[in-house]
């Protein structure tokens, strides 16, 4: 639009320059005519001229403002061109870094996926040498675990079959001096008389033993280990079955016997005070090793009471000899003075249990007790003691029990 008001007003300029010499023309033409008239006619065209002039002047004006909006808008359409050129380069730059960017991230993804690839089978590979070297070392671990437990298999077997042939030996001398001692039909001959349990120290031993049953000629013979708790006015002992020369059956048993030797039977108590027993407690097991505990009991000599406890045993809970009162009784060494009652555990087992005043003021006690069922890692007891104590199961069948012998010694009595 610009443009073409320019080019209109350039036009209107050569047209009034045009009609300016050609008005001239006529003029001298005209001249010659009359004097005023020629006055008139200059002076009308000197006025035409001035006016036509002014309007060149405006004219030009207008077009040297045509002119400068032109450079002005020609200078700001190269100014904008140029922008948006350098926009666009800018734009170009940043597209062709944008895709740089890209090309370089996918290819740094690449990269990392490879690497990634070739740790994990790194890893992997380690990984694998590393268990395969683990259970090399393991089995050769085990191999070594086992020479030595072979080893000491070995040994141990050693010093069994070293122990094994002199607890035979033992049984082989021991049966040719009871035979060359006694023989007889109906007779029972015990591993031991009281002279040889009189050289052992006091205190729990531990002995092989062996009885002879005869009839009619016919001996059997069964044998195994006696544990013996020695004190000094009685004994307690108990017989761990091992072996018959019959068939007859169950063996592996334990019971306890009891007797008070080497000392007088006490006569007649203290009447005053109390007095606490304290001693060994045994039984047997499996592995034919004493198995020990402790006794506590407590005597009321006014009131004619005792009470206590059979503790320390590995793998038995605590046995209590429930209260009960002394009096006469016929067990052991013939008529003497004892305590007859129940006994139980923590877990609701029941018993009994027996015991023996022993020496001139009561100075020790020897008994034993019965549990109603086999405990833990104990020897159940031979058919003959089951049937003394004649408990059965809900079933009606004979209860094998659990037998403990134990011994104590009295401290001074507390008045």
């Amino acid at each position: 639009m610009k443009l073409k008001n320019i080019s209109v007003a350039t036009a209107l300029l050569l047209a009034l320059t045009g009609c300016g010499s050609s008005g001239g023309g006529g003029s001298s033409d005209r001249a010659s005519s009359t004097p005023n008239n020629e006055i008139r006619n200059d002076q009308s065209t000197q006025d035409q001229a001035s006016q036509q002039q002014a309007e060149l002047d405006k004219l030009k004006s207008q077009l040297e403002q045509a002119e400068q909006k032109v450079a002005d808008a020609t200078k700001r359409l190269e100014a904008e061109t140029a922008k948006a050129n350098r926009e666009a380069q800018a734009k170009q730059a940043v597209q062709q870094e944008l895709n740089n960017a890209k090309t370089q991230l996918a290819q740094a993804e690449q990269k990392v996926a490879d690497t990634t690839k070739r740790l994990e089978a790194e890893t992997a590979k380690a990984t694998s040498e590393d268990q395969a070297k683990q259970a090399v070392q393991k089995e050769l671990n085990d191999a070594k675990a086992t020479l030595e437990q072979a080893q000491t298999n070995l040994a141990t077997a050693l010093a069994n079959a070293t122990k094994q042939e002199q607890k035979i030996n033992e049984f082989n001398e021991l049966i040719k001096e009871v035979v060359g001692n006694q023989q007889g039909d109906g007779s029972t001959i015990g591993g031991y008389a009281n002279t040889q349990i009189d050289d052992l120290p006091n205190g729990l031993n531990s002995a092989p033993y062996v009885v002879i049953y005869a009839e009619d000629g016919q001996g059997t013979v069964s044998g195994g280990y006696a544990t013996i708790y020695k004190q000094n006015y009685s004994v307690v002992y108990g017989r761990d079955m091992r072996f018959f020369s019959d068939s007859l059956n169950a063996p592996n048993n334990f019971r306890i016997e009891e007797r008070g030797f080497s000392g007088e039977k006490t006569t007649a108590l203290p009447s005053e005070g109390n007095a606490t027993y304290k001693g060994k407690a045994f039984t047997s097991n499996p592995a034919a090793i004493i198995h020990s505990g402790d006794l506590t009991y407590n005597v009321d000599f006014a009131n004619r009471t005792g009470s206590g406890k059979l503790s320390g045993f590995s793998g038995i809970g605590d046995i209590n000899l429930d209260e009960g009162r002394i009096g006469k009784t016929n067990h052991g060494a013939g008529p003497n003075y004892g305590v007859a009652s129940s006994a139980s555990m923590a877990d609701g087992t029941r018993g009994e249990y027996d015991l023996v005043f022993y020496g001139p003021d009561a100075e020790e006690i020897a008994g034993n007790a019965y549990m109603y069922k086999q405990l833990d890692n104990t020897m159940r007891v031979n058919g003959g003691t089951a049937r003394k104590y004649n408990q059965k199961d809900e079933q009606g069948n004979l209860i094998r029990g659990t037998h403990i012998g134990f011994g104590g010694t009295r401290g001074e009595i507390q008045k």
